[in-house]
């Protein structure tokens, strides 16, 4: 099933309406126009962006990620991430820390997900499928918001 087309302008708008219900208590990640600016240039790059012969940015890849990332842009706390083309023309939004790495890939049809966690030497990779349940747990302790467990 393909995703439908994503909107710049439509990521401002809702970015700006929810700027606007901070008077009911609903705050956002100050990074959400930055993102939503970068996921339209990764859309984008032509084919072969990385000189290598890389497919071009699929749209299902980039409609995950704006809705992944809206997702979780309602804690203020949480950093900016980056987002970086994978050659397969999929997506990956990563977070570097001190200490920790965070990864979540995402396929070009936008469909599946695979998800690294490092901390110091130890690491681990989870193929999550639809189920965004542990990197949103994984995102929510990387903002300070829940303790940090062992790895396991």
């Amino acid at each position: 099933m393909a995703s439908p087309a994503i909107s710049y302008d439509d990521y401002i708008q809702r970015d700006e309406t929810t700027r606007g219900a901070a008077t009911t208590g609903a705050q956002r990640a100050r990074w959400a126009p930055s993102v939503a600016h970068a996921l339209r240039q990764l859309r984008d790059l032509p084919p072969g962006w990385d000189s290598y012969g890389a497919h071009r940015v699929q749209e299902g890849a980039v409609h995950s990620a704006f809705e992944i990332l809206w997702a979780i842009a309602d804690d203020p706390q949480l950093p900016q991430p980056s987002i970086v083309p994978t050659s397969a023309g999929g997506l990956q939004i990563e977070w570097h820390r001190p200490g920790v790495d965070l990864e979540l890939e995402i396929a070009p049809n936008g469909n599946a997900f695979e998800m690294s966690v490092s901390e110091g030497e130890a690491a681990r990779e989870i193929s999550l499928s639809n189920n965004l349940a542990p990197f949103v747990a994984e995102v929510r302790r990387l903002a300070g918001r829940e303790p940090q467990p062992g790895l396991r």
